[in-house]
């Protein structure tokens, strides 16, 4: 075999991979430091992931996978998709085709997601400040998650799972909000961490506040925060949300590479 397991703590993952491959690949580099059941590599092309049996598959290719390598990839895929056929698998999609055609099950592209990174935040006159979420602000938070979340798929959230959201950014310490006036005009969630990066998401405006720069004043407060702590904030953007896209290359965010998702349809 041309694939061998792996340990998360395995070189592989500072030397194959370059900067930018790393800062896109973020969410793969999270799952190694857990407990998954797929981590494996050919240390020269491909590193796969897979947490458990119900979430996606991983597989970073840094070139198209020969003959040989693309079988194995195949093989694993064929297994994990025999043990759930609504797999999602996030990969390069120059590369995975090579992989995911000769399984033989239909599956289409899911989601296209854009990374980026931020090492040094804009510079933008600010009105207002970053504050912490508490529970003086759970009505802010609730509000501001609603309206995210309808605005994407055109509906709010249970009650329950707007509470839990609202638990977790007070108790957690990773939600931020900026503050003008009295008001609270966006969000943000730091959401996970490795060694060198802090993921971002659950980025918001209230509809209200909406075209005034806050998102970019709250992203580089926070981001200058970050770099100070030796970490690189990066986040995902879905390639169908142009907006977004600029709103944070604005932020002073750099597109770093883009992972496909892809979704089997048993």
């Amino acid at each position: 075999m041309i694939l061998e397991k792996i340990t998360g703590s395995d070189a592989v993952f500072d030397t194959l991979p370059d900067r930018n491959e790393k800062i896109t690949y973020d969410l793969l580099r999270l799952i190694k430091d857990g407990k998954p059941v797929i981590l494996m590599s050919d240390r020269k092309t491909c590193i796969a992931a897979q947490t458990n049996a119900d979430l996606p598959v991983w597989i970073f290719l840094k070139s198209m996978p020969d003959d040989r390598l693309s079988a194995e990839l195949c093989s694993i895929i064929s297994y994990a998709v025999a043990a759930n056929p609504a797999l999602h698998v996030q990969s390069d999609e120059r590369f995975i085709k090579a992989v995911l055609d000769p399984v033989g099950k239909h599956y289409r592209l899911h989601m296209k997601m854009n990374a980026y990174a931020c090492r040094k935040p804009t510079a933008v006159r600010l009105s207002g400040n970053m504050i912490p979420a508490s529970e003086k602000y759970r009505s802010d938070i609730k509000r501001l998650l609603c309206e995210m979340v309808h605005d994407s798929v055109g509906e709010d959230p249970d009650e329950a799972g707007a509470n839990g959201f609202a638990d977790y950014a007070i108790s957690s310490g990773n939600v931020f909000l900026w503050e003008d006036g009295g008001k609270i005009a966006s969000m943000v969630n730091v959401a996970s961490r490795t060694s060198d990066t802090a993921r971002l998401n659950t980025v918001v405006t209230a509809r209200d506040m909406r075209g005034r720069g806050y998102v970019t004043m709250l992203m580089s407060e926070l981001c200058g925060k970050l770099l100070s702590e030796g970490l690189t904030p990066m986040l995902y953007a879905d390639d169908m949300n142009p907006s977004s896209n600029r709103a944070y290359k604005k932020a002073g965010f750099e597109f770093t590479g883009t992972v496909c998702e892809f979704a089997f349809e048993g």
